[in-house]
């Protein structure tokens, strides 16, 4: 890469005690069959040698950029590297995952045809040892060739089962966030599930493509493994506001619409479950009215309101449902 010409691509690495597999993540990068990018790298606070591991590749590469701070979040630390990014595209992508050769160069000759906001990759799931897991299945995405409206794409990905709101799916065109003012929701786990069907409903140009370009780790004391705790219903919660405010944009569709309040019922079922065993386990005294306002509530049905009263009814619904 020129440095003093803007890159193509900035990768956004947030990183947090993930010694054991970020230098895969980093050498993942690095081994694309394509230069014009750089990497910004923020050691989140780390404990244990990832902020070594990052200085390290910093001094051996000009186009990785090492920012160390004190422990501020995933959403904070992604909005963090995105002030510092001055690539045309954006890309998120967690330090423990990996992304497989020739990612950017699909992503560079697609960007030569077409004008897009969002492309949209697909991607599959490995173990803490980077072995294939089939459980989950991979995320296949539907070939979108050429730019289609982004409600018409996040009604499509729901409909057809292949919706993930994972943000390692999906490059951005940095203006495009930027004018939208698209930031990550700080202080909050969960912050991807308002964010990208926030940024799809915006999107005028989206691209997306069935070639499997990312692996996605599961491992032990992620944030999608640890124990479920009062975090999660704060997370869940607050993606169902926005997402509510999301609906209620005047521009969109009446399917959108119906897309969005499902899945704001769905992440609001796991809440009230939740709720519903923090007070049964812990004799706790959690109430989903700390969470969630009564008007907020309305916009999800009266059965929704009847759930909260009496989370036995979710189970129940997912029983019948699944006879």
């Amino acid at each position: 890469m020129d440095c003093n010409n803007k890159p193509f691509l900035s990768i956004i690495v947030p990183v947090f005690n993930v010694e054991d597999y970020l230098e895969e993540t980093i050498c993942s990068i690095l081994g694309q069959n394509f230069d014009n990018w750089e990497m910004i790298t923020i050691n989140d606070g780390s404990t244990d040698s990832s902020g070594k591991i990052l200085d390290h590749f910093g001094k051996t590469d000009e186009r990785i950029k090492v920012f160390h701070r004190k422990n501020h979040g995933l959403s904070a630390t992604r909005n963090f590297g995105l002030k510092k990014a001055k690539g045309e595209y954006v890309y998120f992508l967690d330090s423990d995952d990996v992304i497989i050769d020739g990612l950017f160069n699909s992503l560079n000759k697609i960007s030569l045809d077409n004008h897009f906001q969002i492309f949209i990759i697909s991607g599959e799931y490995i173990d803490k040892e980077s072995n294939p897991v089939t459980t989950p299945l991979p995320t296949i995405h539907p070939n979108f060739k050429i730019p289609h409206a982004g409600e018409r794409v996040y009604v499509d990905l729901y409909r057809t089962g292949t919706y993930t709101p994972l943000v390692l799916s999906y490059f951005f065109r940095k203006n495009f966030l930027e004018e939208n003012s698209l930031i990550f929701d700080e202080g909050y786990i969960h912050e991807d599930e308002a964010y990208i069907p926030t940024a799809l409903c915006l999107a005028d140009s989206v691209i997306s493509t069935a070639n499997i370009y990312y692996q996605h780790r599961k491992r032990p004391n992620s944030i999608m493994t640890v124990q479920k705790s009062e975090e999660n219903i704060k997370g869940w919660t607050k993606a169902v506001s926005r997402l509510i405010k999301l609906m209620n944009r005047s521009e969109l569709n009446d399917s959108t619409r119906r897309v969005i309040r499902i899945k704001a019922k769905s992440l609001m079922n796991n809440s009230l479950l939740l709720i519903n065993k923090l007070n049964r386990d812990f004799n706790s005294s959690l109430n989903i009215e700390n969470y969630i306002s009564a008007e907020e509530m309305q916009y999800l049905g009266k059965l929704m309101k009847l759930k909260s009263k009496f989370p036995s009814i979710i189970k129940m619904q997912r029983y019948i449902n699944s006879m």
